[in-house]
């Protein structure tokens, strides 16, 4: 397997979502499991049956292999967070190292950061929540110090 086959995702219209979506919840509002068909895997929904409990007949037109597949998993919202969560980190640092710097961006990301590691807000509203308290120029200036530390300038304005 090539790495393009191997990154290679099926992306989903919103009405087939939507469809998806209707079939698992009826699926599991009755305490279904798929049926599986002779020949095919248990994680497999077969297309009669994605057609009977969702009665969308436009099912008949997107079956693939790669519609199927993605449509048979149940579990694809959480493999697409956790793919999400996998980008986040190198995307931004992509922001907070840009040759072009917009530092509206670079705050946002800082706040993202510290949301993550937990440090934006406190089970007891300590002091950890410190950058919840922080003005917009507070904020600039801990991205610039912090930039420092890492060697890195940020060039441009005060403002975006």
């Amino acid at each position: 397997m090539t790495d393009t086959q191997s990154n290679k995702r099926f992306i989903p219209e919103d009405e087939m979502q939507r469809t998806k979506s209707v079939f698992w919840s009826r699926m599991r509002s009755n305490n279904q499991t798929a049926r599986v068909p002779d020949g095919q895997s248990p994680e497999s929904v077969s297309l009669a049956e994605a057609v009977r409990i969702t009665g969308d007949l436009r099912l008949q037109d997107w079956w693939s292999d790669d519609f199927a597949s993605w449509f048979s998993n149940d579990g694809s919202f959480d493999e697409e967070m956790q793919y999400l969560i996998d980008m986040f980190p190198a995307h931004v640092e992509r922001i907070l190292t840009a040759d072009a710097p917009q530092l509206g961006a670079k705050v946002t990301a800082l706040k993202l950061i510290a949301e993550v590691a937990g440090l934006r807000k406190s089970d007891d509203g300590s002091a950890k929540d410190k950058f919840t308290k922080m003005s917009e120029d507070q904020l600039r200036a801990f991205v610039r110090k912090h930039m420092a530390k890492r060697g890195l300038e940020v060039v441009g304005g005060e403002k975006d």
